[in-house]
């Protein structure tokens, strides 16, 4: 495992614009806490907070580097792009160990394409370019590495979850938030600009 905030793209308190999913549902947070618990000890591991799990959309740009009212047209073409779309429901997966810390992926991300492409839409009518691509992973991090180490006594530790019998929790989305978003070692905090329901 690597340390996930030696990051060259981005410094430390530096202002990013993105598109979040924010895991406020009371069950999905408690099952990912519990999953989340299994990792205490872990000195190499960096646990999110409740209030910090997130299900990254879609990265927007460097906030100093976008037009003062960049946020606020972002905003109007994103809920203009979501009109008539409803909540979607998704199921998470079991945690699992990669490179950079231990996350829960999404067992069918075909709902979450269809919303980041709508998404991405709006970033385009709004006279923006996004830079990255296609690739997109949606997954929510329970907790960074900090650290090399290996990943074999986080897997361990994983064991818990493995065997938790209540399973992944299904989670709805009625929500997507747009934030500023900062990074302070070792987790991530932010300002919520605006939030465009999903109401068909």
């Amino acid at each position: 495992m690597r340390d996930h905030f030696a990051r060259t793209d981005l410094r430390a308190g530096q202002a990013e614009l993105t598109w979040h999913l924010l895991i406020e549902d009371p069950e999905v947070v408690r099952t990912l806490a519990r999953w989340r618990g299994s990792l205490a000890g872990a000195e190499h591991l960096a646990p999110v907070a409740d209030e910090g799990l997130h299900l990254t959309m879609q990265v927007v740009g460097l906030l100093d580097a976008l037009p003062a009212d960049a946020p606020a047209r972002v905003a109007s073409a994103v809920r203009d792009r979501l009109r008539g779309l409803g909540p979607v429901t998704v199921e998470l997966t079991r945690p699992e160990v990669v490179e950079d810390g231990v996350v829960v992926g999404v067992r069918d991300d075909t709902a979450l394409q269809q919303l980041r492409a709508a998404i991405r839409a709006g970033v385009a009518d709004a006279g923006l370019e996004i830079s990255d691509g296609d690739d997109w992973w949606p997954h929510v991090t329970l907790a960074y590495s900090t650290t090399e180490a290996t990943g074999e006594s986080t897997r361990e530790a994983l064991a818990v979850a493995a065997e938790d019998p209540a399973g992944p929790p299904a989670l709805t989305v009625q929500r997507v938030s747009l934030l500023a978003q900062r990074m302070e070692p070792p987790t991530y905090v932010w300002d919520v600009l605006d939030a465009v329901e999903l109401s068909a």
